[in-house]
């Protein structure tokens, strides 16, 4: 039973992602890459971050958030799972 409910909920056990069915839209010039560049320290950060989630039993959120400009789709994109 689920709390808060009085009738059975059908439940699910997650067993993997699934491949993702987009891309992700590119940004920038068309097939043109970029680097991340003087965020060295951020990304150390948010790489640390996703292992301590993968090591841990419970449900975790990671925020990234900056001015407009700063960086953070780079920063997500050039994540260990982005």
């Amino acid at each position: 039973m689920v709390k808060g409910s009085q009738a059975p909920m059908r439940t699910y056990l997650v067993r993997g992602e699934k491949p993702r069915a987009f891309h992700p839209v590119t940004r920038g010039l068309i097939g043109v890459e970029s680097t991340m560049v003087g965020r060295e320290a951020e990304l150390a950060q948010l790489k640390t971050a996703y292992q301590e989630v993968l090591k841990s039993e419970g449900a975790q959120i990671i925020t990234i958030v900056g001015e407009p400009g700063v960086g953070r789709v780079a920063c997500w994109m050039n994540s260990p799972d982005g």
